[in-house]
């Protein structure tokens, strides 16, 4: 059996979910000294790691080969005469990167493990909220536009000749990729956790909705889409359902593939029961 990685990820690069997990795992390991020094202080023995800041999210270490987080790995295996491939993922680099940071001792690996991590991972990708920021290009081309005269200006065309050639114009001319560049640099994607908003469970029709905030900040707000019942559950859509949601077999499938593949489950709301049982 032998395996090959694809290039290594930089930090920068890794995927939001895996980015979220470090933050996690470093709460993860404050906790556990902390807890340390309370027990050596108390002359206590025996420390384990505490879940106590992520019990009740759902996710595993085996959940990772199937939401595809991490380095991609090609496993060569010997069948007989014939070689098979499988693939699988790994946070091996991820966990490394994240262990040497925190300065993890052989002692601490024992308890805060790479199965730790890839649980915390699970985790992040099940429940986290992927967030982008809005890309500055727009706003700033028009306050250009109003800082040099309009677009017939000699001072706009100036401008726009030294922004093409800042982004590697060769002609001094801007291009409509480039506001693709600006935003691959300036538009950032990162995940985050609200703790109640992940517990709060899928239908394929909700009767509330997640919304962000048109800052980027610590909040998100949980909106009601029509009138909740007194000891109703509250629950949200994980996907983007759409106004048709249901009333057709083929977007029940798409939704049930999209569900299975970012969540590792099948749902059986009302809608989709309503969908199967007139197909």
């Amino acid at each position: 059996t032998s395996s090959s990685f694809d290039p290594p990820l930089e930090l920068s690069e890794m995927e939001p979910p895996i980015l979220l997990a470090m933050k996690m795992f470093c709460c993860s390991v404050q906790n556990y000294r902390e807890k340390r020094r309370n027990k050596r202080a108390n002359k206590t023995k025996g420390c384990v790691p505490s879940m106590n800041l992520f019990d009740g999210f759902c996710g595993d270490s085996s959940d990772i080969p199937k939401l595809e987080v991490g380095d991609r790995i090609v496993v060569q295996q010997e069948d007989g005469d014939d070689a098979k491939e499988t693939i699988t993922y790994t946070l091996d680099k991820a966990y490394s990167a994240v262990s040497d940071a925190a300065c993890l001792s052989e002692e601490e690996k024992q308890d805060l493990s790479q199965d730790h991590f890839s649980k915390l991972a699970a985790i992040a990708a099940r429940n986290g909220f992927i967030v982008t920021t809005k890309s500055p290009f727009k706003t700033y081309y028009e306050g250009l536009l109003r800082a040099t005269g309009g677009r017939s200006s000699a001072r706009h065309k100036v401008a726009m000749n030294q922004l093409a050639t800042v982004l590697g114009s060769s002609d001094g001319k801007l291009s409509r990729s480039m506001d693709g560049q600006i935003e691959k640099k300036c538009a950032i994607q990162t995940s985050s956790l609200f703790s109640l908003v992940a517990k709060m469970n899928h239908s394929c029709d909700p009767c509330a909705e997640v919304r962000g905030h048109n800052f980027v900040d610590c909040l998100v707000d949980v909106v009601a889409l029509r009138d909740i019942n007194a000891g109703e559950e509250i629950t949200i859509s994980y996907i983007n359902v759409g106004e048709n949601a249901g009333k057709s077999s083929t977007d029940r499938v798409r939704r049930m593939r999209e569900l299975q593949a970012r969540y590792l489950f099948l749902c059986n709301c009302s809608r989709c029961q309503t969908t199967f049982a007139t197909e």
